[in-house]
């Protein structure tokens, strides 16, 4: 048996082929390779290495691997860990690119925690250097590369990088890495398993924590309701009443579970968010009651999209909307496009007493002459943009019924976005309604079709 200043000579030899084979992209190795390295084929005797009898030859080959490529990792970034500072970084210049990159990044992260390398620099005040000097560069390459990537281009890199900033527990780092992404994290179409969505978690936590705004993409993630519980974990960490986050997990199977976990987050911390999107999530109505009134006492919350949410409103189970639009004090825009909305009563109730809401979605929800009757009476006070695209049961007196209403009741809407099919009637039946409302001295209607429309997100999203 080795004693104990043998067995440490021992794990440093193999902490020395882990990097090696690491540098190499190898997971075993032979006796020529242990020769070169001057290494003892008695290296397997700790148990962190096992040999493994060749099925070639005579049988005398012997191969050494270790017995499990995440150990090699670890025991890599143990090797760099306990060289000189600026060695430290000289050797992830030289790994930086390689297959096994992010895993060892990752493992060093949590052995030193970022701040081995701080050294001298480690003397002034974070505010006058809140990085290590010999991390500085290889952030800026890391974030550098990732943001250069096509759009929906998975950037793993990047997400490693999150994950280390969760091993590093370092809030001054996080706060550098938001300022060098200005403050938007988008890892839209990369998938996260558990453990990554409480890495982004966290990150965001610390970063809204710092009074840094934040915006998260989290398009297409594959995060579903177990990777949402873990999300909301790390921002529970959050506890600043004055956090102002915009979140997108649109398109991420979420259910009624996932959407527990967000509303017990929201409860926890009333002006968490600034723009939430769900859209593209197969949430039922119960859901919908569950975050509507968790919402409805929100007071930083200015954009909601629920849009293709697999929602139906009716008389029976439109309550949540109406609690929404009537409680809320500071929603400004909603979006409740493709879904059923069988009826708009408790739409347009709540927009009647609803001060604030002034852009409303409702393209593609299957709406009648009867919804536009009912939703115009809610069109009051502050609606200035109404999106009914892609409705193809209203006719021309729906559209009338809606000109009548905004002259009369003298509404602040000023742009509608029209169905193609009624682009031409609602010009004739709008013109005499502007003339009335010049009269009145009310913003004229600018009415849009699906082309202005399809040019209009073409713009927004070059932008």
């Amino acid at each position: 048996m080795l004693n104990t200043v043998a067995a440490s000579r021992r794990f440093v030899q193999i902490c020395r082929l882990a990097y090696h084979g690491i540098d190499q992209n190898r997971a075993t190795f032979t006796d020529d390779d242990l020769t070169t390295l001057s290494m003892p084929k008695e290296i397997s005797d700790i148990g962190l290495v096992q040999t493994v009898p060749s099925i070639l030859g005579d049988g005398h080959l012997v191969y050494y691997s270790f017995l499990h490529l995440s150990i090699q990792e670890l025991l890599a970034a143990i090797h760099i860990s306990l060289k000189s500072p600026k060695d430290q970084i000289s050797v992830f210049q030289n790994l930086f690119g390689k297959p096994r990159f992010s895993a060892v990044f990752q493992f060093y992260a949590g052995i030193t925690k970022l701040t081995t390398t701080r050294w001298l620099l480690s003397k002034l005040p974070r505010f006058v250097c809140p990085v290590p000097a010999s991390i500085f560069d290889l952030v800026r390459k890391i974030i550098k590369i990732e943001c250069e990537k096509g759009y929906s281009e998975p950037i793993f890199l990047l997400l490693s990088l999150i994950n280390c900033l969760y091993e590093a527990e370092d809030s001054s780092l996080c706060v550098f890495v938001a300022e060098l992404l200005n403050h938007e994290l988008d890892l839209s179409y990369t998938p996260l398993n558990p453990i990554d969505c409480l890495s982004v978690g966290h990150f965001a936590s610390i970063c809204i924590s710092s009074n840094c705004k934040l915006v998260l993409h989290l398009t297409n993630c594959y995060i579903g309701n177990q990777g949402c519980k873990f999300l909301t974990r790390g921002l529970f960490k959050c506890t600043d009443s004055h956090a102002k986050l915009t979140l997108n997990v649109s398109s991420n199977n979420i259910d009624d579970n996932g959407i527990h976990y967000i509303a017990q987050v929201l409860k926890k911390n009333k002006s968490l968010l600034s723009e939430f999107t769900l859209s593209g999530n197969a949430i039922d109505n119960s859901s919908l009651n569950n975050l509507c009134e968790t919402l409805s006492t929100n007071t930083s919350l200015k954009t909601l999209h629920l849009r293709n949410c697999s929602l139906t409103i009716s008389d029976d189970n439109g309550a949540a909307l109406y609690q929404l639009l009537s409680e809320h004090n500071s929603l400004e825009y909603l979006n409740l496009s493709d879904n059923t909305v069988a009826s708009c009563q408790h739409i347009a109730a709540g927009l009647a007493v609803n001060k604030t809401l002034k852009l409303l979605r409702l393209a593609g929800c299957q709406l009648t002459d009867r919804s536009i009757e009912e939703l115009s009476t809610g069109l009051i006070h502050n609606i200035e943009f109404l999106d009914i695209l892609s409705n193809y049961s209203i006719t021309e007196d729906g559209i009338k019924i809606l000109a009548r209403q905004l002259t009369t009741q003298c509404s602040k809407l000023n742009t509608l976005w029209v169905p193609d099919h009624l682009l031409s009637c609602t010009k004739t039946v709008f013109m005499e309604t502007n003339k009335e409302r010049k009269r009145n001295k009310l913003r004229v209607v600018r009415l849009y079709d699906r082309f202005h429309y399809c040019r209009d997100h073409a713009r927004i999203r070059r932008n």
